[in-house]
């Protein structure tokens, strides 16, 4: 039998789940299968909807990819509209396509070899997700540092760049260019968070591809559940 998912056709969406808010929003999630896709993997939109002065705006979305026959999803990212940022959506959508996954079977799950931003993989890591080899982070110089002020009520979030050669490759991407990150050169007022590998130029994507092991499975479904409930009414 069909899950849900694959009775979507190309371009089709449907109602996910309802009963969410955040702050004064109520909101819903939405299902979108896409017009594009392969023989192999179709690709998914997972959009968050929220009913504001008696419109419809989407705050967000996640998009990913998911193979009917091996049961694998991998993800391709995520975009918050910048007037919705800090408010948890990224991370709520994230727990959202994990949910989903988990209850349609698809217990594989992973993340594209060329993601190439940082928040995204930062997230990924809060949900027990992680790349193959934890000892590249001592050897591989494309290493990026998430902080935060020390100030408790400052949600920024900054990098910090372990090359600086890495860092001027950063800056020059289409990537930096299209969010509006802040990097700072050393940790003067600032905690870090978390580390990631972000391979930048020449330096191959699958030796450092974020993925979720089945020792985590559990881990990231219990994460995820948590998070959910935290934005339900």
């Amino acid at each position: 039998m069909k899950s849900f998912e694959e009775k979507l056709s190309p371009g089709e969406k449907m109602l996910y789940g309802d009963g969410y808010f955040s702050g004064d929003y109520n909101q819903v999630l939405v299902l979108r299968r896409s017009k594009e896709g392969t023989k192999k993997r179709e690709e998914f939109y997972l959009s968050i909807l929220a009913r504001i002065n008696g419109k419809t705006i989407q705050q967000g979305y996640i998009y990913f990819y998911l193979d009917y026959q091996t049961k694998t999803s991998d993800f391709i990212g995520l975009k918050v509209r910048p007037e919705f940022r800090n408010l948890n959506i990224a991370s709520f959508l994230i727990a959202s396509w994990i949910d989903m996954c988990m209850n349609s079977g698809y217990e594989i799950l992973g993340c594209i070899p060329h993601q190439r931003k940082p928040f995204p993989l930062y997230l990924l890591k809060k949900y027990n997700f992680e790349i193959p080899d934890v000892s590249l982070y001592k050897k591989r110089p494309d290493i990026v540092y998430i902080c935060k002020s020390n100030d408790y009520f400052d949600k920024t979030k900054f990098l910090l760049f372990k090359s600086p050669e890495q860092e001027k490759l950063f800056i020059k991407s289409t990537i930096n260019y299209s969010d509006n990150y802040s990097i700072v050169h050393n940790l003067n007022g600032k905690v870090v968070l978390d580390r990631i590998l972000l391979p930048i130029g020449r330096r191959s994507p699958r030796s450092g591809t974020y993925q979720l092991s089945e020792e985590n499975i559990l881990a990231a479904e219990e994460s995820s559940q948590k998070t959910i409930q935290r934005h339900k009414r």
